[in-house]
């Protein structure tokens, strides 16, 4: 029987529940611009920073979403965030658009794409939902809209360890052959060795208490990326997940994955050196923008963690889903994700990216999620080294599945939960139908 493999970001996963209980009281960023002289009055609300925002969290802390909902109705009639085109001397400075316009801004103007797209069927393990051939449809399905399979599997001390075979898991294997009999070469692989971001795990009994410094850790972690490379041969390859949030709390550690990253390189390429070794972080931890969930989240800016893993890096990889901390895509500063290349020089992947699309939720809406896709291609579209693009999920988890805390985690498909399209399958279609010229 297939089972569907653990996809969902694990710092996205960790930080799911505290995400929408505190995304209120600490935006990252957020621009509202309504100027009389043409300046570009961005209000740039870091963590900690208090100001105009204080004013909206009460409001969304005493009388609730509804209405911080008619005071973005508002804004967004007034023409928000709403700039003149860049050297348009005679454009006005402030402009009225309809409520609408503003709302449905879901088109996709480029005319090509330099990246590879890629699909998560499902982003959790749904019982008796996705099992055996209907997890293969699915399967099968996301390789219609999207060039790669994407696969996150857990790290198996067990099976890699010593007296273990270093058989992969079957669901992963046929998963992976039918991606491919379907048409498509490129495969992703996300090996995840850490339980959350302050343990590496699961680890079984006899390895409690071990780190990324222990032999017993180690060297099962190099055996099953060798495994990977030969036995898939896939297109990127990473041993970890969103791995800067286990530098948050484990510093010292983290130099000694960083180590097995290094060392791991080196034996990928001498068994298949065209897989392409990357190193994977989320985009928000990164800048600090969980700085209220904790104290080891509460920090500024960590781009030097990138440097760290040179010279042996192929590619950087990202997680994105800045939901909680953006009202709608469109108040995202224009270089959200364009900082990441003052950073490095390597190309760039975005292995998960997502917005939420809840008929019933009236921030995260399907047409909002759509949005949310138009913006990012535009954004993507200016950057000159992203190599991959991948959506979080083609369906949206089953309704029986957990998060019941932060259901906008159920909600990141492009179809519902009853395989009905939602308006983002359309942008993401333009998306992927856009000629491919690297």
């Amino acid at each position: 029987m297939v089972k569907l493999l653990p996809v969902c970001g694990r710092v996205a996963r960790t930080r799911c529940r505290h995400r929408f209980s505190r995304a209120w009281q600490r935006p990252a960023q957020l621009e509202c611009i309504i100027t009389t002289d043409g300046s570009d009055r961005r209000a740039d609300f870091e963590a900690g920073h208090d100001g105009a925002w204080a004013s909206v969290k009460k409001v969304t802390e005493y009388l609730g979403r509804a209405v911080f909902v008619v005071a973005l109705v508002l804004c967004q009639g007034l023409g928000c965030g709403v700039r003149p085109p860049a050297g348009d001397d005679d454009a006005p400075a402030f402009s009225i658009r309809s409520l609408p316009e503003v709302v449905l801004d879901t088109t996709v103007d480029a005319t090509e794409r330099r990246f590879l797209t890629g699909m998560v069927p499902v982003a959790l393990k749904t019982p008796d939902f996705d099992e055996g051939q209907r997890f293969l449809s699915r399967v099968e399905a996301a390789v219609q809209i999207s060039d790669c399979f994407v696969s996150r599997p857990r790290m198996d001390w067990v099976e890699f360890g010593p007296d273990g075979a270093g058989e992969l898991n079957e669901d992963l294997t046929a998963a992976v052959r039918l991606s491919r009999d379907s048409g498509s070469e490129c495969i992703i692989i996300e090996l995840d060795p850490v339980a959350d971001r302050r343990h590496v795990g699961i680890l079984p009994p006899e390895l409690f208490g071990m780190d990324f410094s222990d032999d017993e850790v180690r060297e099962p972690v190099k055996r099953m990326a060798v495994r990977l490379a030969d036995e898939f041969r896939p297109t990127y390859l990473s041993i970890g997940v969103e791995m800067n949030g286990y530098f948050e709390s484990n510093p010292e550690d983290f130099a000694n994955y960083v180590d097995l990253h290094k060392e791991t390189y080196d034996v990928v390429k001498a068994v298949a050196p065209e897989v392409q070794f990357i190193a994977a972080f989320n985009l928000e931890a990164l800048q600090g923008f969980f700085g209220d969930l904790d104290e080891f989240s509460n920090h500024p800016p960590q781009w030097f963690i990138i440097d760290m893993f040179e010279p042996k890096l192929d590619a950087v990889a990202f997680s994105s889903l800045p939901f909680g901390f953006f009202i709608r895509a469109v108040v995202m500063p224009d270089d959200y994700l364009s900082r990441i290349e003052l950073h490095t020089s390597r190309e760039i992947l975005f292995t998960e990216m997502g917005w939420p699309g809840d008929a019933e939720d009236p921030l995260h809406s399907p047409i909002s999620q759509a949005e949310y896709l138009a913006q990012m291609m535009r954004l993507i579209d200016r950057m000159a080294n992203v190599r991959l693009v991948v959506w979080a999920s083609m369906y949206d988890a089953d309704l029986d599945t957990p998060l019941a805390e932060t259901p906008e985690f159920k909600k990141l498909g492009l179809y519902d939960h009853r395989d009905e399209p939602k308006p983002s399958l359309a942008v993401w279609t333009s998306i992927h139908n856009l000629p491919y010229r690297p």
